[in-house]
């Protein structure tokens, strides 16, 4: 089974033992390394294989023509952006934001100043 994923700011096609690779290609290999290794996680060689090493990319190096038009203009909006986005695909679940603490980042200020 084929997984397509098409969106401006990130394009690939994943097999489901490739998505690691792919992942990994974004986020380094080294999170998913700590992790599989902290929690003594059972994973399937082909899963492995498909890792490699990969030193990971800041956001910012996604921002192409096609989507830089979602990006906010302020530098410190982009900065809160590239954070909360860090902050919340970080791969240790006990690292991640919660949603709670998620609401209160500085990014969604102005957003939760109005909805609230």
């Amino acid at each position: 089974m084929m997984f397509q994923h098409r969106s401006p700011f990130l394009e690939f096609e994943v097999h489901p033992t490739k998505w690691f690779g792919c992942a990994a290609r974004i986020f380094g290999s080294v999170p998913f390394i700590d992790y599989i290794g902290r929690y003594d996680i059972p994973v399937v060689d082909s899963i492995l294989d498909n890792l490699g090493f990969h030193q990971g990319r800041e956001w910012q190096d996604y921002v192409h023509s096609r989507n830089e038009h979602m990006i906010p203009e302020d530098e410190l909006e982009r900065l809160e952006l590239f954070d909360i986005m860090d902050r919340m695909l970080t791969i240790d679940h006990t690292k991640r934001i919660t949603a709670r603490d998620a609401i209160y980042h500085p990014f969604f200020d102005e957003m939760r100043d109005t909805v609230f």
